[in-house]
């Protein structure tokens, strides 16, 4: 268990945190954006409600995270000198367990996954980086890997204040730019903006999954994406990015009754009401009788 000492460190640097599953990245809250705290109080709660977790930092709000895989540091990504530039500006940085590297830096990034380069991601707003001392098993990875450290993550530097971290050096800022500006759609072609919403769809794990894919539906169907289309898109995002995936029945459910909204005008689709949600739930309780409790929903992931 992580020591309610070490969290408060965090929080008094100006960190807000939020809880994941045990021995995983998955957050245990829904809506941790938004409910993901630096208040000590509520952290030392939820270390009495989910003993054992594993713990987050939400990004964004003066800050990013580079992360980078051990199989870009072993293509040399990103050359020798870039290398000696990243150590050069004392960034707080730690160790995954597969052997990667978080570096924290005042930027104002997106969440990024490959764009920079194979293996390299960025977090911002909206994103969450697994925090020390977590620890992960082998599970945790959908292919087979080797752990060190025991399977935890260490600092190599440690955290600093938010408003204290360094900025990033020119050319990996000018990177994350170009990168993202070149993921931003040439045209207004409603076909390229559905292809970049759902490249922009997060991941999302359990408890997350239905919320998250009708909001994609919304803003897919305000692009003019007809049933056919919507079912396509969100089966391919559900293949992608739901921890575990959800059963088709489900998506293709999401789908129908996401058309049903004339296209061009669902706006409330992408926040979700909550009067919506409650009318979801009840077409996900209709379904469960149809398939007597669809056992991918209570797996882990």
């Amino acid at each position: 268990m992580i020591a309610l000492g070490v969290l408060s460190q965090y929080t008094t640097l100006g960190y807000r945190l939020h809880p994941l599953k045990p021995d995983a990245k998955v957050p245990i809250l829904q809506n941790w954006p938004e409910r993901a705290t630096a208040h000590e109080a509520t952290v030392r709660q939820w270390l009495a409600d989910f003993p054992g977790c594993n713990w987050g930092i939400a990004t964004g709000e003066g800050f990013s995270v580079l992360d980078i895989d051990p199989a870009a540091l072993e293509a040399g990504w990103p050359g020798e000198k870039r290398q000696r530039n990243l150590k050069a500006t004392r960034c707080p940085l730690a160790q995954t367990p597969r052997g990667g590297f978080h570096l924290y830096f005042k930027a104002d990034w997106p969440n990024t996954t490959g764009k920079i380069a194979p293996g390299v991601d960025t977090k911002g707003q909206g994103g969450y980086i697994v925090v020390p001392p977590s620890t992960l098993d082998a599970t945790a990875y959908k292919e087979p890997v080797e752990l060190i450290n025991g399977g935890a993550y260490r600092w190599i530097r440690p955290l600093m204040p938010v408003d204290q971290l360094p900025p990033p050096p020119p050319w990996l800022d000018e990177a994350v730019k170009a990168a993202s500006r070149q993921a931003e759609p040439k045209t207004t072609d409603s076909d390229a903006l559905a292809q970049k919403a759902l490249r922009d769809c997060e991941t999302l794990p359990e408890g997350q999954r239905n919320d998250g894919l009708t909001r994609l539906a919304g803003k897919l169907r305000r692009l003019g994406l007809s049933q056919p289309e919507l079912e396509a898109a969100l089966l391919e995002a559900n293949r992608c990015r739901c921890v575990p995936p959800l059963p088709e029945r489900e998506v293709l459910a999401i789908a129908r009754s996401v058309s049903r909204y004339p296209a061009g005008s669902v706006k409330g689709l992408e926040t979700m009401s909550t009067a919506m949600q409650r009318q979801w739930d009840r077409v996900l309780k209709k379904l469960s009788k149809r398939k007597k409790g669809s056992r991918h929903d209570r797996l882990q992931p």
